[in-house]
C-alpha cells in the first residue's frame, strides 16, 4: 500500500494512528524514545506525508500534519509504563514487517494488541525468586549476616508479589512503588524490631531496592543527550527522582519504627 497525501483522509488518518499506537506501545513496555519514534517513522513511511510533527510527553504523544492544505491533530494518552524487552523487539518487528510490506496497515492495531497480551518468558514466580535474589545479594555485599539476608530475601519476594498484583489492577505507579515499599521495608522492619537480624539502614534498602526506577533514569538520560527528546527527557529523570523520594520517605518511615 503507498497513498498520496489526496488519498482518503480517514486512510491517512487510520495509518497515523496506527503508527501512533505502535510509538505509545514502546513507550508502555519502556522503550527509549527514539525506539518510539523509529516504530511510528516504520509506519508512516506508508504514506508520501512528510510534514508530522510530534511532540512526546511521558503521559501522552501528540501527532499533527496536514493533509489537503487542512491541519490535522491526534492526541493519545501513554499506556501504564511496564518493562519486556520481548514485547519492545516483537513491536519493533511489527514496524518493519509493514514498512517492508509484510504486514498490512489494517492489521496492525490488532497485532499490537496480541504483542501486549504476550505471556511471560518465564513463570511469575522465576520474576520475584530473581528479585528476591537481587535484594539478598546486594545486602551480602554490604556484608549483612545470614539471618539478615534471609529477611530481605522475604521481604522483597512478598512486596514484588503485591507488585504484581497492583499492575494487573493498573494501580498507578507511584502508589505501587508506595504500597509495594511499605510491605517489604515494613516487613524487614517488623521482624528486625522484634530482635531478628542486624539493624541497619541498609537492610530496609536492600528490601526495596528491586524498585529502583534505574531503567526509567537510563532511558531518561539517554533521551537527553539525543538532543530530539529533552522533554521527555526530562519528565523521564523528574519521574524517576520522584519515585526515588517515595522509596526514600519509606525507608525512613520504616527505620524510625525499627528504631522505636
Amino acid at each position: 500500500m503507498s497513498t498520496s497525501e489526496d488519498t482518503n483522509p480517514e486512510i491517512v488518518k487510520g495509518l497515523i494512528d496506527s503508527a501512533l499506537n505502535a510509538a505509545l506501545v514502546v513507550i508502555h513496555f519502556n522503550g527509549v524514545t527514539a525506539m518510539a519514534d523509529k516504530a511510528f517513522k516504520n509506519i508512516i513511511s506508508r504514506t508520501d506525508i512528510k510534514k508530522v510533527n510530534i511532540i512526546w510527553r511521558l503521559d501522552s504523544v501528540m501527532v499533527s500534519y496536514k493533509l489537503n492544505g487542512n491541519s490535522e491533530l491526534i492526541m493519545k494518552p501513554v499506556l501504564s509504563i511496564g518493562t519486556s524487552l520481548n514485547g519492545l523487539y516483537k513491536t519493533m518487528e511489527l514496524t518493519e514487517d509493514v514498512k517492508n510490506g509484510k504486514v498490512g496497515i489494517s492489521d496492525v492495531n490488532s497485532e499490537l494488541k496480541k504483542i501486549i497480551a504476550l505471556p511471560l518468558i518465564h513463570k511469575r514466580w522465576v520474576y520475584i525468586l530473581l528479585d528476591g535474589l537481587a535484594a539478598a545479594f546486594y545486602l551480602k555485599f554490604h556484608h549483612g549476616t545470614f539471618e539478615t539476608i534471609m529477611i530481605v530475601l522475604a521481604a522483597a519476594m512478598i512486596g514484588e508479589t503485591v507488585r504484581y498484583k497492583l499492575q494487573s489492577m493498573a494501580v498507578p505507579g507511584n502508589r505501587i512503588m508506595f504500597i509495594s515499599g511499605i510491605v517489604s521495608a515494613g516487613i524487614a522492619s517488623l521482624v528486625l524490631h522484634n530482635g531478628y537480624g542486624t539493624v541497619e539502614i541498609t537492610t530496609l534498602i536492600a528490601s526495596v531496592i528491586y524498585l529502583v526506577p534505574g531503567l526509567r533514569m537510563i532511558n531518561g538520560f539517554i533521551d537527553l543527550i539525543s538532543l530530539n527528546y529533552i522533554f521527555i527527557g526530562m519528565q523521564r529523570i523528574v519521574n524517576a527522582l520522584y519515585l526515588l523520594l517515595i522509596l526514600a520517605v519509606v525507608i525512613m518511615i520504616a527505620f524510625t519504627f525499627t528504631n522505636f
